[in-house]
């Protein structure tokens, strides 16, 4: 066996032994890499289901005071009609109200025009009987 061409390959069988070595030992190193990487990508995991479980409650809850808010509306909505109503009503009384009492006056000045027209007739017919004697 010539020993000068194994000796000449020496620096190449070298480093492929080096890198073999380090291959080796960084097996452990990377697979502890990757567990570590599992693990943080599993608790991720966790907080993103909580966090899905965190949103719906919320989404829920948003439904829910829609739902409120909705029938809130919808009563002050019915309110709103009633008092228009109410107001109508109220305001055709007022009118009513007012034409009766302008009914009342007007009949009111006619019975005092026609109370002062008799007494001034009977004021006539009785200064003219007493002038008269």
């Amino acid at each position: 066996m010539p020993w000068d061409k194994l000796l000449s390959f020496g620096p190449s069988v070298a480093t492929i032994a080096i890198l073999i070595w380090g291959v080796v030992k960084m097996g452990p190193l990377w697979k502890d890499v990757k567990m570590r990487e599992l693990e943080i990508r599993n608790v991720e995991a966790n907080v993103k289901q909580q966090e899905v479980s965190m949103l719906t409650k919320l989404a829920d809850t948003l439904a829910g005071f829609a739902g409120l808010l909705e029938k809130v509306a919808v009563d002050h909505r019915r309110a709103s009609e009633e008092m228009a109503i109410l107001q109508r009503v109220n305001s055709d009384q007022a009118d009513q109200l007012t034409r009766e009492v302008r009914l009342l006056s007007s009949r009111m000045e006619r019975l005092e025009r026609e109370r002062v027209e008799r007494a001034n007739v009977n004021l006539e017919s009785s200064g003219s009987g007493t002038g008269a004697d």
